[in-house]
């Protein structure tokens, strides 16, 4: 297990079955990322793991503003400006990789990614959980 390892717990469940799964999933896309990291996997093997990930959460973004729009959330805009961020800071890390600027990850990424999901999940989506 690495240092970054997400613990699926009580504290990011929202209790909305379809975002939890979403949630889960994108979890363990992370996980999977942390795992290659520190066993050292070439660009190849992030870059794939790394392209799931942008696709899931793009996907994942999708359903959730649509959800959202359905329930008539009044900060629906800022929810979706929030996620076009992090879309975009997520596909600065896939440039990256494609680039072979690196063939690791570097810690900061790492850590910026952990937080990236928990946070979101905690203060985002905990508004309309």
């Amino acid at each position: 297990m690495s240092m970054y390892n997400i613990e699926w717990n009580d504290s990011i469940v929202l209790g909305v079955p379809s975002i939890d799964e979403d949630h889960k999933k994108l979890v363990e896309m992370l996980n999977e990322l942390f795992v290659a990291c520190f066993a050292s996997q070439g660009p190849t093997v992030l870059g794939g793991i790394v392209d799931r990930l942008v696709d899931y959460t793009k996907y994942h973004f999708k359903r959730e503003e649509r959800l959202l729009k359905e329930a008539g959330y009044e900060w629906l805009d800022g929810h979706v400006a929030e996620h076009e961020k992090m879309i975009g800071e997520v596909e600065e890390i896939q440039k990256e990789l494609q680039g072979g600027s690196s063939h690791q990850l570097s810690n900061d990424t790492l850590k910026f990614l952990h937080h990236w999901l928990t946070d979101h999940i905690k203060s985002e989506d905990m508004e309309f959980g």
